[in-house]
């Protein structure tokens, strides 16, 4: 295919038109219209910037999130609970510069859990009921959902942490509970 060079150009103000010839031998005439769309607001680099930037920053928040609740949930798992406590808080943190209160609610359920784990039943309640506060504020069906979760799960383990105590006085032992790190008990319930 032969060069094309363009020889006039002229714009309205919905089109762009270029006319151009080819160089060498017959002269060819192709019109080129290219349509634009009319711009809703003026780019300026400036504002551009600031939107990239707040972009970025929103990203990095929601990837140090993923992060963090991983580390957390392993943590926790492995009983490491001051650690995952403090993964928590950070989570709330973050979940503060998303402005995201749903998650930041998720995140204090997190909290309840550790304080489960170490056998503070009664501010496992406290924050529990909170949180529930928070979800009919919300209208959160998600978060209601999470601490309707969270309340059976630390009624059954209320239960498990009575029989046990329970069984230990009737044998004689120490009241004391030593933990088996079993995370998950399942018990057969009878009929």
């Amino acid at each position: 295919m032969e060069r094309m060079e363009p020889f006039a150009q002229w714009e309205d103000g919905t089109a762009r038109y270029t006319l151009a010839e080819t160089v060498g031998g017959d002269v060819h005439v192709a019109v080129l219209v290219s349509y634009r769309p009319k711009s809703l607001l003026p780019l300026y680099m400036a504002s551009a910037r600031r939107a990239v930037r707040l972009v970025n920053a929103v990203v990095a928040l929601v990837t140090a999130n993923a992060y963090i609740s991983t580390l957390g949930g392993g943590h926790f798992l492995c009983r490491h609970l001051n650690q995952s406590t403090l993964l928590a808080k950070l989570q709330i943190g973050i979940s503060m510069g998303l402005k995201d209160p749903v998650l930041e609610s998720k995140c204090r359920v997190n909290l309840m859990y550790n304080a489960l784990q170490l056998g503070k039943f009664k501010r496992a309640r406290r924050i529990l009921r909170r949180e529930e506060l928070v979800a009919e504020q919300l209208d959160s069906s998600e978060l209601r959902k999470v601490c309707h979760a969270a309340n059976v799960y630390i009624d059954k383990m209320h239960r498990l942490h009575k029989e046990q105590a329970l069984f230990h006085r009737k044998n004689g032992r120490p009241a004391t509970l030593h933990d088996n790190f079993y995370r998950q008990r399942i018990v057969r319930m009878t009929k």
